[in-house]
Parts: structure tokens; sequence; C-alpha cells
């Protein structure tokens, strides 16, 4: 987790050094915003307004000095996502923070007028017991949605292939707590509970989906490669 923060992201993203500092073209994955001018995601458009005081504080003494497009994960495939360097008074204060797309949710039976970054944003902070201090909402220069969050923040992640069947089964609890967690953050856990208890073999079921699920994921990597043979 400690190798997984801003000063890693500049030495892999950028060249140059202190405010001559840029991101590297690379593209497909890495790719200047020279090109898409249309789609310039800004601190001023009123996502500083969305953080905590402190937080606004700190970013008054950084600059934007540069943006990219960035090819993100499965979970925003389609979706416009930036990545903004920002450069402080001595050469190693930077800070590099990621801008993505926001739109309605497949779950919205019709179209909100409603701020759907800010829908993000809110979300995530209520099922997070403790969200991302930059995290927070904005437009974009041609009236979209987007929110924003720290790229590369310290997060730690486990080689599941490399577990034994007792320590597999102590990460599964701690990931069934902490999503049990989320859904009394943000739902009635009294009304969570007792469907569960309603259901007979809840558990079982549970798991002849996992199953069933991670067949068709099979398949479909499958289906997916031979579509390249």
């Amino acid at each position: 987790a400690r190798g997984r923060d801003s000063l890693s992201s500049v030495r892999r993203l950028c060249e140059g050094e202190g405010p001559s500092r840029r991101f590297r073209n690379d593209p497909p994955t890495l790719q200047t915003l020279e090109a898409v001018e249309n789609w310039r995601p800004s601190l001023n458009n009123g996502y500083l307004d969305t953080l905590r005081v402190e937080v606004r504080g700190l970013l008054q003494h950084f600059n934007v000095v540069d943006q990219a497009l960035k090819v993100v994960g499965v979970g925003s495939v389609g979706r416009r996502c930036g990545l903004a360097l920002l450069q402080g008074e001595h050469p190693n204060d930077v800070i590099v923070l990621q801008v993505k797309e926001a739109v309605a949710s497949v779950l919205a039976k019709e179209e909100s007028e409603r701020q759907q970054g800010q829908r993000v944003v809110e979300g995530q902070r209520l099922m997070q017991s403790a969200s991302d201090p930059f995290l927070g909402w904005a437009s974009t220069s041609d009236g979209g949605h987007c929110y924003w969050r720290q790229f590369r923040d310290w997060k730690g992640s486990i080689d599941l292939a490399a577990l034994d069947e007792c320590c597999l089964i102590d990460y599964l609890k701690l990931c069934a707590e902490a999503l049990a967690k989320s859904h009394a953050r943000s739902g009635n856990p009294a009304e969570i509970n007792g469907l569960l208890e309603s259901i007979p073999r809840y558990p079982s079921q549970l798991a002849i989906y996992a199953q069933s699920y991670a067949k068709q994921t099979a398949l479909d990597h499958n289906a997916f490669a031979g579509a390249f043979a």
C-alpha cells in the first residue's frame, strides 16, 4: 500500500522534474488533452466547494500543471477518465487526482436532473467508514458531470492465489463484514436482516450463484480469447 502513492504514479506516468514535470504521452493508455479540448475538468468548476475545509485549504497550495486522459478498468469502460497533476512548492510536493465521468445509474428508471457526480460521491461516503478525503464532484467544460478522487491513494491488495485455505476463509470473512457494514450504513439493517432470515438456505444459494457466475466468467473469457484466435 505504501508503494501506491502519488510519487510512484509520477515516476511511472510522467517525465521531467519539478515545475516542468508533465504526463508522458503514451497512447492508447495515456493521452494528453491537446486533442480533446472539449473535455477539460477544472478544480474551479465546483469541485473545491464539495471538499472539507482543511482539504480545500491544502489544495490551495498546489497548481494544476498538466492533465491527461487515462484508460481505466472494466467498471468504467466507455466513460471518460482523466488525471490531473498538481505541483506544490517543493519538487516532491505532488498530488495526482483522478476525474471520472459520471452518468445516471443503470438502475434508474428515468433520467434524473440530479448531479450524477454528487450521487456517486455521496453513495461512497455513505457506504465507507473512511472515504477518500479528496473525493468530490464537479462539472466539465462540456456540461457533463464528473467526480474527483485520489489516484493510487495507498490502497493495498492481497494476492489471493498465495493464500492457503485458512487465510482465504479469514479474508472472505473480512470482505463479508465490510460488505454487510456498507449495506447497513446505506439501507435499513433490520429489514435486511429480516429478509435474509426469511429465506431458507440463503448461504447455500449464494454459493450456487457464485459457482455459476464463475463458470459464466470462464465462458465469456474463452469467447473473448477465441475472437482473436
